[in-house]
């Protein structure tokens, strides 16, 4: 595990919205080289890293919060 501090320097002082969000992820995909391996490639990894961070805004977002099952890429859709 490693602290994504730039991320956290670029989300400093502005507001929790989807621009702030979209402009973290890029920072994200600045900051971090994943490696490739049998299990997945780089790019995986760092797609996977950024929308973690969408879901976190997704959960945490004012007003209009999604739950858990909302976000829950393995819950079927009725």
């Amino acid at each position: 595990a490693k602290r994504a501090v730039a991320t956290e320097e670029c989300l400093a002082g502005k507001t929790w919205d989807d621009v702030a969000v979209e402009q973290a992820a890029a920072c994200l995909g600045k900051e971090f080289t994943p490696m490739s391996d049998m299990r997945a490639t780089a790019d995986y990894r760092a797609r996977t890293a950024a929308n973690l961070l969408r879901k976190f805004y997704l959960q945490t977002r004012a007003g209009t919060p999604l739950g858990d099952a909302e976000t829950d890429v393995f819950q079927m859709a009725a």
